[in-house]
């Protein structure tokens, strides 16, 4: 079992512990920095690198309870009321009001309630941020029973197969820098859509900073997005959309929309 301590602060940073009987991470808020022992030995290195030890779920999970515990009004910097590109799309999606819909990564969004003011009935949320899911099933109140909650990290969740009619994911993905977490992913996808179901994928475009949240991020084209997804997908569309964040900050994403070859 993992173990989590606060340590204390160095000047204006949080530093913690996340330790069990094999490894120890320690890092910093923000985490310019982690610092491992694992099998008592002991590593430093930026989050920049590909080994990347603080994508342990259980670190990660704490970042992201930290983010959303330290903003205000739970909306960080990738906040935006309302999806509108991704509605836009979906309403124009030939697919039943009851088809099967996952929203990977949903933070403290108004996608779930957008959706079903549309009227779709068969909504999953997921999200690694136990916090975000809260603040999202409190808005709902009694219409949370509708949608189905899921508190994992995409990367090791068990989906059902060949399940999902649509896939939407807003700036989750762009945060695995590293292959085998994309190919992780990708594996996911792969096992949960349904042939002929639709993949609409939001991430930071090559304009956009290299960091969100103190974590790096990896910035797509169309053709790379296109390239990684190989011949399974076929790119129906994209777009980009300059976000402004709660801060005044821009950013500017990319948006497509691939279908999966039936």
């Amino acid at each position: 079992m993992l173990n989590l301590n606060r340590i204390g602060l160095v000047g204006a940073n949080e530093v913690v512990m996340v330790r069990n009987k094999s490894f120890c991470i320690v890092y910093q808020e923000p985490p310019e920095c982690v610092v491992a022992t694992v099998a008592g030995r002991f590593e430093k290195m930026r989050i920049t690198t590909k080994r990347i030890t603080m994508q342990n779920a259980t670190a990660l999970k704490h970042h992201w309870e930290q983010v959303y515990s330290r903003t205000l009004s739970g909306k960080p910097g990738w906040y935006t009321p309302h999806l509108q590109a991704s509605l836009c799309w979906i309403n124009q999606l030939d697919i039943s009001l009851y088809a099967p819909i996952i929203d990977v990564g949903c933070g403290n969004s108004t996608f779930a309630e957008d959706l079903l003011q549309e009227g779709y009935r068969s909504i999953t949320v997921l999200d690694l941020c136990g916090k975000a899911l809260s603040a999202v099933k409190e808005r709902l109140g009694r219409k949370r029973d509708q949608v189905t909650w899921m508190e994992e990290d995409i990367t090791s969740v068990e989906l059902p197969a060949h399940y999902y009619e649509l896939w939407h994911d807003r700036a989750v993905f762009h945060y695995f820098t590293d292959e085998q977490q994309q190919q992780r992913y990708h594996e996911q996808l792969l096992n949960a859509l349904k042939p002929g179901g639709h993949l609409i994928l939001g991430t930071f475009a090559p304009e956009a900073p290299p960091k969100c949240s103190g974590l790096p991020v990896r910035r797509y084209t169309a053709d790379e997005l296109e390239n990684f997804l190989g011949n399974e997908f076929v790119l129906q569309r994209h777009r980009k959309q300059q976000h402004v964040t709660p801060g005044g900050k821009g950013q500017m994403y990319l948006f497509c929309h691939f279908q999966r070859r039936a």
